[in-house]
């Protein structure tokens, strides 16, 4: 059976100390394995007292980079990428302090960043190369860059499965993020586009179609569910939504109404589906 995480998302951004400590003994209570820690910037959260805080509540963890404006690996001045690497590097050594097995997210281009890429081919080089450094950094610490396709809305970089199969090929050190609420709008057939990932897939986000919890909306979730299962990945399934009532965190992820009657909702209604799919 599938361990089961939520994104602290759900409720706070920026995650803090004080919000860790109150939402993790909650999510344990709840039921779910593994709590998703996002690192919006370095310093939000002590890795040190989380890690000690997790294994108190017998917690796993998994770790998210977020890609703000002036964040960028393709396209942008060398001053900004060796930034950018730099943040990404503190993202890593945070995973490695609460023992987190990737950082997972868009690491190539800030969110909501769009331009023609006319040789796309040249584009996904540029990307290798100005990522490898922090793979090899990740590497070494037993860490993989989960790298996520985004819906055509947030980038024109990565949108699909096999774009991101086509623009990691031959790095070392990095695999697949798969979000199923980008795949829903991407991808023609989503357990096809998962299978097409097997082996390569380092981790995956869930929600419903509208963000919501999973099971409430019109996704196949057993097909989903199956294909993984097929597909070899044994990471956990981590429900990531996002709160209204926090006006960046709305805004940037298009949140204009509450998803569930409470924020609670989204996570508890979304462990109880998703662990149902294995009764």
């Amino acid at each position: 059976m599938s361990r089961i995480g939520v994104n602290t998302w759900v409720w706070a951004s920026p995650l803090d100390d004080e919000a860790l400590a109150r939402l993790a003994p909650q999510i344990r209570d709840w039921g779910f394995d593994a709590i998703e820690l996002p690192v919006e910037s370095i310093g939000d959260w002590e890795p040190a007292k989380a890690a000690e805080l997790l294994a108190e509540l017998g917690l796993d963890a998994t770790v998210v980079l977020v890609m703000g404006p002036g964040r960028e690996l393709l396209d942008a001045p060398a001053e900004t990428v060796a930034g950018t690497q730099e943040y990404l590097r503190g993202v890593v050594d945070a995973a490695a302090a609460v023992g987190s097995p990737v950082i997972a997210g868009p690491a190539y281009a800030s969110v909501g960043r769009t331009w023609r890429i006319g040789d796309r081919a040249a584009a996904y080089a540029q990307l290798r190369a100005n990522l490898r450094p922090v793979a090899e950094y990740a590497a070494a610490r037993g860490i993989t860059v989960a790298v996520e396709p985004l819906n055509r809305y947030e980038t024109s970089v990565v949108n699909t499965v096999d774009q991101a199969l086509e623009a990691l090929d031959g790095l070392p050190g990095t695999g697949l993020a798969l979000d199923v609420y980008h795949m829903n709008i991407e991808e023609t057939d989503i357990p096809a586009a998962i299978a097409r990932a097997a082996g390569r897939i380092a981790h995956v986000q869930v929600s419903a179609n509208d963000r919501g919890a999973p099971g409430r909306d019109h996704l196949d979730w057993p097909a989903i569910t199956a294909a993984l299962d097929g597909a070899g990945y044994r990471g956990p399934l981590v429900i990531e939504s996002f709160t209204a009532h926090n006006a960046t965190i709305a805004t940037a992820a298009s949140i204009w109404r509450p998803l569930a009657p409470t924020q609670d909702a989204i996570a508890v209604d979304g462990l109880t589906y998703l662990r149902s799919l294995h009764a």
